[in-house]
């Protein structure tokens, strides 16, 4: 059998250090940035353009290997009017560069901000949060108003009656 000179059967699986590239869209372009807020299932998203702060639901139609849409990422979008209603297909996936200079740009950056705070998984509204501080308060003042009415109760004891055992 021969010997494989040319490193092996998954050579063309390794990664590439590739160099980002990308056009910064200006505001008013057709193309515009948005930002992943909610994702549903069978590929749909809810996004919020950052221009107009408008939120759309879209059914992504962008498919490819390594790059997937997900919660709090950006991406390009286009929107077409040939529809009876507005249309909005995802043209492209940002990554880390693109993203970073959309925070630091001047026509995004507060809408950016406003976007992202909203929509952070942790000041969100459907979040459960516990109180444990405030239980423990309630319970106590509970315990408070118990102890007054029952007293004789040897169940309500801190120490445990060994004789019971």
């Amino acid at each position: 059998m021969p010997k494989n000179k040319f490193g092996g059967k998954h050579k063309h699986l390794k990664k590439e250090q590739s160099i980002e590239k990308y056009n910064f869209l200006k505001p008013g372009n057709e193309l515009m940035y948005a930002y992943v807020s909610k994702a549903y299932g069978n590929r749909m998203f809810d996004i919020v353009i950052l221009e107009s702060r408008k939120t759309v639901r879209i059914h992504a139609q962008y498919r490819r290997r390594k790059a997937r849409i997900s919660v709090g990422i950006l991406i390009k979008v286009s929107c077409s009017d040939a529809f009876t209603s507005e249309y909005y297909a995802v043209e492209d996936i940002c990554g880390e560069n693109e993203t970073r200079e959309v925070q630091k740009s001047d026509e995004y950056q507060t809408n950016y901000r406003m976007i992202t705070n909203e929509h952070d998984i942790v000041n969100d509204e459907s979040f459960v949060q516990f109180g444990y501080e405030e239980a423990k308060l309630s319970d106590e003042d509970d315990d408070s108003e118990d102890n007054d009415e029952d007293d004789d109760n040897p169940y309500d004891s801190e120490e445990p009656d060994l004789d019971d055992l």
